[in-house]
C-alpha cells in the first residue's frame, strides 16, 4: 500500500514524474538511509549503511542522470546496478571499494560527463573501460594507482576539460602525451598534479595547451623557475603550489 504522505511529497516535488509503488518504496528506503532523492538525482554519499544490495533499487530510477555514492560501502558488485543507469551524466563513487573489475560494468555509460573515482582501488587495467565515455568533461582520479599507461585513455576523451591526477603514479610522460593530442590542446582547462613525480620537463609540455586556466603543482618535483616559465606562458592561469624547491 502506498504511503500517502510520501506520495503527496513526490507529486509536489516531481510533478512531471509518475510514481509506482516500487519507486515510492525505493525513495522512502533511500531517504530512511539518510540519502536524498530529487527530480533527476540521488545523493547517498557518506551513508556508510549503503551497501551493494541496496543498489538493486536503482532500477526504479532508470532515467535519472546524477548519482552520488561517495564514501559508502559499495564495491564491484554494486557497479553492476550502476551500469544499468544508461542516462547517467554525473557519477561520483569516490572513497569506495570499487576496483578496475567493477569499473568494467560502467563501460556502457556513454552519456557520462563527470566521473569521480578518486580514492578507489582502480588501476591502469580499468581505464580502458572509459573509452566509450566520449562525452566526459570532468575526470577525477585522485589517490588511485593509475599511471602513464592508464592515461592512454585520454586519446578517446575528446571533450575533456578538467582532469584531477593528484597522488597518482603519473610522470612527465603523461604530460608529453597530452601535448600531442589536438583535443587536449584545445579543450583542457584545469589539471591537478599534486604529489606526483612531475618535473619542469613535464611543465614544458603543458605550454602547448591553448586554454589552461588552473593547475595544481603542490608536492611535485617542479622548481620555482619552472613555475615562472609556465606563468609567463599563461599569465591568467592560477598556479597552486607550495614546498617547491
Amino acid at each position: 500500500m502506498m504511503n500517502k504522505s510520501l506520495l503527496l511529497i513526490c507529486i509536489l516535488l516531481f510533478p512531471s514524474h509518475s510514481f509506482s509503488d516500487n519507486k515510492l518504496k525505493a525513495t522512502e528506503y533511500f531517504i530512511s538511509k539518510g540519502g536524498s532523492v530529487h527530480d533527476d538525482s540521488i545523493d547517498l554519499s557518506t551513508r556508510k549503511s549503503i551497501v551493494d544490495d541496496d543498489l538493486v533499487m536503482l532500477k526504479e530510477f532508470s532515467t535519472y542522470t546524477t548519482l552520488f555514492l561517495d564514501d559508502t560501502n559499495i564495491s564491484d558488485k554494486g557497479c553492476e546496478e550502476i551500469g544499468k543507469l544508461e542516462f547517467l551524466k554525473i557519477l561520483s563513487i569516490s572513497n569506495t571499494k570499487i576496483t578496475s573489475e567493477g569499473l568494467k560494468n560502467l563501460r556502457m555509460l556513454v552519456d557520462l560527463e563527470e566521473l569521480d573515482i578518486s580514492y578507489t582501488l582502480v588501476n591502469d587495467s580499468g581505464m580502458s573501460c572509459l573509452r566509450n565515455c566520449k562525452e566526459l568533461r570532468t575526470l577525477k582520479l585522485m589517490n588511485t594507482c593509475v599511471s602513464d599507461e592508464g592515461m592512454k585513455v585520454l586519446t578517446f576523451l575528446m571533450k575533456l576539460n578538467y582532469l584531477t591526477l593528484n597522488d597518482t603514479k603519473i610522470t612527465d610522460k603523461t604530460l608529453e602525451s597530452i601535448s600531442k593530442m589536438p583535443h587536449m590542446i584545445k579543450n583542457l582547462e584545469s589539471i591537478t598534479l599534486g604529489n606526483t613525480n612531475i618535473t619542469d620537463d613535464g611543465l614544458r609540455h603543458l605550454e602547448s595547451l591553448n586554454n589552461l586556466i588552473s593547475i595544481m603543482l603542490t608536492g611535485t618535483r617542479v622548481t620555482l623557475e619552472g613555475i615562472k616559465r609556465l606563468q609567463d606562458r599563461f599569465p591568467r592561469c592560477r598556479i597552486y603550489y607550495n614546498n617547491i624547491p
